[in-house]
C-alpha cells in the first residue's frame, strides 16, 4: 500500500504563509542563477554591439547565451510557477490536483480548469483526516501532483489572483512555448533584441518585489 501525502501546506494562515514564502524563495534562487540573467549588462552591450555592426552574430560570446537559452527558461518559469502556487496558497486555495476517480469529486476535477478550488470546497464533500500532534493532512481526493503552467493560467478566474501584467503574461506563455518543444528542438531559437532585454528586465524587477514582500516571513 504506497504511503499517503501529507497535505499540512494546508494546516493553517501561518502555514500557508510560510510555504508560500519558502516557494518564493526557492523560485527566486533558481531565477536569479539563469545566465540571461546574471549577466544581462553583457547581454546588453552585445546587442549594442550587433546594432552598430562592431560584433560579428558569429561571435562565440553570443554562443554561451545561446546554448544556455533552454535552461535559462526551465529556471525563469521555476519561480513563476512557485510564485502563483504561492498566491493561491495563501488565498486559500487547493494547488494539488483534484483526483477525479472518485464520483463525488468528478465535477470539481473538472471544475479545478477552470478555476481555483477553495480548501472549503473539497472539506464540504468530505473532510479532510487532521492530526494535530504528528501534523498530518490527509485527503483521498487530492493528487500529490500540483497544477502546471497551463492550469495556472488557463482562465482570468486563476490570472486574476496574480500581481502581474499582461505584458509579463504573454512573455512567459512565450517562453513556455519555448521551453515545451524541449525534445524536438532540431535548432536553437533564440532571438536577441531590446525587447527581449526589456522583458527580461521587467520580470527580474517583478521577482525582486515579491521577493522583498515575501522574505520576511522567513526572517
Amino acid at each position: 500500500m504506497s504511503k499517503q501525502a501529507n497535505f499540512w501546506i494546508y494546516a493553517n494562515s501561518s502555514e500557508q504563509y510560510k510555504v508560500s514564502a519558502s516557494l518564493i524563495v526557492f523560485g527566486a534562487e533558481t531565477f536569479k542563477r539563469a545566465k540571461i540573467i546574471q549577466d544581462i549588462n553583457q547581454l546588453k552591450y552585445i546587442c549594442s554591439s550587433l546594432d552598430n555592426n562592431k560584433m560579428s552574430p558569429q561571435n562565440t560570446i553570443i554562443n554561451d547565451f545561446i546554448f544556455e537559452y533552454l535552461i535559462d527558461c526551465i529556471k525563469i518559469l521555476i519561480f513563476f510557477e512557485n510564485y502563483m502556487k504561492a498566491e493561491l496558497i495563501t488565498g486559500g486555495f487547493c494547488v494539488h490536483k483534484i483526483k477525479k476517480d472518485f464520483e463525488e469529486y468528478k465535477d470539481l476535477s473538472k471544475k479545478q480548469y477552470r478555476e481555483p478550488i477553495t480548501l472549503k470546497e473539497i472539506h464540504s464533500i468530505e473532510p479532510f483526516v487532521i492530526n494535530e500532534s504528528t501534523k498530518t493532512i490527509f485527503h483521498k481526493a487530492i493528487s500529490e501532483t500540483t497544477l502546471g503552467f497551463k492550469e495556472l493560467v488557463s482562465s482570468k478566474n486563476y490570472i486574476s489572483y496574480y500581481e502581474f501584467d499582461t505584458s509579463i503574461l504573454d512573455f512567459l506563455k512565450e517562453i513556455n512555448s519555448y521551453r515545451n518543444r524541449l525534445h524536438f528542438n532540431e535548432s536553437i531559437d533564440f532571438k536577441l533584441s531590446m525587447t527581449l532585454i526589456d522583458n527580461l528586465e521587467n520580470l527580474n524587477h517583478f521577482v525582486d518585489k515579491m521577493l522583498q514582500n515575501r522574505i520576511t516571513f522567513l526572517v
